[in-house]
């Protein structure tokens, strides 16, 4: 309702999945107010969820790097090497416009984490820059939690040091409880740390209070997948890929999820939808399906493989892995796991939980790595 130079307005917090009315207040404010109406309201839904919330919630950005942030952010939560440029480049506009936004600082941590993880940029070089932002954006007394979540992420994926990690994530959730980056990072963490029951509780938590998520929805998969609940994990590859059909992350785990059944058919099924999205190499698709009929899933295996070292397509390293995995060349794929722990690709922390490296763990090199990580 307005009324001249005031305006009234009713809010009300849903929860989604059953309806229920967590929150509602009123509001009457100046329309001059509206842009610390944002932050009362925020304050607000906060209060009276968890308390009062922790750290320094006062600092006012100027409008305009507020509204980069706020770009950013959208771009930061499309969960894409694109995404996560965007989102670095908004938020370094947002810091630009406002040197002391420490939202912002973090928030381009995040988006040089999501880089290194997505191998969008060489991860010796993401993660640097991501913790140096981060670190900026404490000083500053960030509280948020999200330079809590990149120092977890860089203390993971980086420096290999779980415990501090799972410290950073901690607190990051002490400042935002219901932060489902923080809830899913942490089920990885405590995974690694053999806690898997744990951390698949943790994952859930995520996806409850993200469940139109279909990122959420891989990380279930994932989990289940390393719980050896395998048509557990198909149901919620299924329900990411109805999210986001074009998504390639569930499509990759199908095809992964497939060759560990010993279904051959439907993993190329899966990989012939992955590549022919939109964007994809024009005839790629038909040009496999000739391969898989006439050589079998050797013929798609090594194809992949083929792209990679002569196609001039660079794939990461532990895609390489998992080929030569599944070919049962089993030298070649350790000498890829060595080649992605020394460029700190974040999947190698899970060599010692997924299901379609077990033929492996035997291997000398196997044993030395998961050492020389920590695992």
């Amino acid at each position: 309702q307005s009324d001249e130079d005031r305006i009234r307005f009713n809010a009300q917090l849903i929860r989604v999945n059953d309806g229920q009315h967590l929150w509602t207040d009123t509001f009457d404010l100046q329309r001059a107010g509206l842009f610390a109406l944002e932050d009362d309201l925020c304050h607000r839904i906060v209060k009276s969820l968890f308390g009062e919330a922790p750290g320094n919630t006062n600092y006012k950005p100027n409008a305009d790097a507020h509204r980069l942030y706020t770009m950013g952010k959208y771009h930061r939560s499309l969960y894409s090497a694109a995404g996560a440029r965007k989102a670095i480049e908004y938020a370094t506009q947002a810091v630009s416009a406002d040197p002391n936004y420490a939202a912002a600082h973090a928030l381009i941590g995040n988006g040089w984490a999501l880089l290194g993880y997505f191998f969008g940029v060489p991860p010796t070089e993401a993660y640097p820059k991501a913790e140096e932002a981060s670190q900026r954006a404490l000083s500053l007394g960030d509280s948020s939690g999200l330079a809590h979540l990149v120092q977890g992420e860089v203390q993971f994926f980086y420096h290999w040091t779980f415990e501090k990690a799972e410290a950073n994530l901690r607190r990051a959730l002490e400042m935002n409880p219901n932060n489902p980056d923080a809830l899913h990072l942490l089920s990885l963490v405590l995974m690694v740390r053999h806690q898997n029951g744990k951390g698949l509780e943790t994952m859930k938590k995520a996806l409850e209070i993200d469940p139109t998520s279909s990122f959420r929805h891989v990380g279930m998969e994932f989990h289940l997948t390393c719980s050896n609940q395998i048509d557990a994990a198909l149901v919620e590859v299924q329900k990411a890929r109805d999210l986001d059909p074009m998504l390639a992350a569930p499509l990759l785990d199908l095809f992964n999820l497939n060759m560990v059944r010993g279904n051959p058919a439907a993993a190329v099924d899966a990989y012939l939808k992955l590549v022919s999205r939109p964007g994809s190499a024009p005839g790629r698709a038909d040009e496999l399906r000739k391969i898989f009929e006439s050589q079998g899933i050797t013929g798609i295996l090594n194809a992949r493989i083929n792209r990679s070292t002569t196609g001039g397509v660079a794939s990461p390293p532990m895609l390489m892995a998992q080929s030569y995995a599944f070919l049962g060349q089993r030298d070649k794929a350790m000498e890829w796991i060595q080649k992605a722990a020394e460029q700190r690709q974040g999947t190698v922390l899970f060599i010692n939980q997924h299901p379609m490296y077990a033929s492996l763990r035997d291997h000398p090199k196997f044993v030395e790595i998961v050492k020389q990580i920590g695992l």
